[in-house]
C-alpha cells in the first residue's frame, strides 16, 4: 500500500455474521472520515473485500459510484440480475442483489471493477459466471484475474498488485 501511496481504512468487527447496512455502513463512514483526513484523489478511491467482503464492497461500489472508483473483490461477487448459470456449481442463494437500473448505469460508467478468484475456490464458478455473463456481457470496466491452485482464501501481493494496477488504469 506504501509503494502505491494508497491508505488502508479497515472498519472492525463487520464479518458475514453482521447485517449489511451496518456493514457497508461503516465502510462509508471510514471512507468520509479518511477523506476528511487526508488529501484523497477521488479517481483512487477502491472497496475491497474477501469473500462476503468481497459482495459488500462490490454493492457498495454500485450504491456509491461516484464517490467509489474501483472495486477489488477477492472470492466473492454479485450482479445486479441473474446471470446465465454456466460454471457454477451451487447456485443457491449466491449472486444476485438487485439495483436500480439507474445505480447500475452510473456504477458502469465511473468505476471499475477486479475479481481475483483460484481454481480451487468452491465458488471459483459462480464467479466465473458473474464475470462474464455479468460484467463483461454488459461492457463494464472490469479484469478477472483467476490463480492456478488458489483456494477460497487472500492472495499474495503480486495478485493483488494486478488487480490493483488495473483498478489505476485509465482506459
Amino acid at each position: 500500500m506504501e509503494k502505491r501511496k494508497l491508505i488502508c481504512a479497515i472498519p472492525q468487527r463487520v464479518g458475514n455474521d453482521q447485517p449489511p447496512a451496518r456493514r457497508m455502513g461503516l465502510a462509508v463512514i471510514g471512507i468520509l472520515k479518511t477523506s476528511e483526513q487526508y488529501r484523497i484523489d477521488p479517481k483512487r478511491m477502491i472497496v475491497s473485500g474477501f469473500s462476503g467482503g468481497a459482495r459488500c464492497a462490490l454493492h457498495l461500489a454500485f450504491v456509491h459510484a461516484g464517490l467509489i472508483s474501483g472495486s477489488l473483490s477477492i472470492c466473492g461477487a454479485d450482479f445486479y440480475e441473474p446471470v446465465p448459470k454456466v460454471k457454477a456449481n451451487d447456485t443457491k442463494g449466491y449472486g444476485v442483489w438487485p439495483v436500480g437500473r439507474d445505480m447500475a448505469k452510473r456504477a458502469k460508467s465511473v468505476v471499475r471493477f477486479t475479481f481475483i478468484t483460484g481454481d480451487r475456490d468452491p465458488r471459483c464458478g459462480n464467479i466465473l459466471d458473474i464475470y462474464e455473463g455479468g460484467f463483461v456481457r454488459n461492457d463494464f470496466h472490469a479484469d478477472l484475474i483467476n490463480v492456478s491452485g488458489m483456494g477460497h482464501q487472500l492472495c499474495g501481493p503480486d495478485i493483488l498488485g494486478r488487480g490493483l494496477d488495473y483498478l489505476d488504469r485509465n482506459d
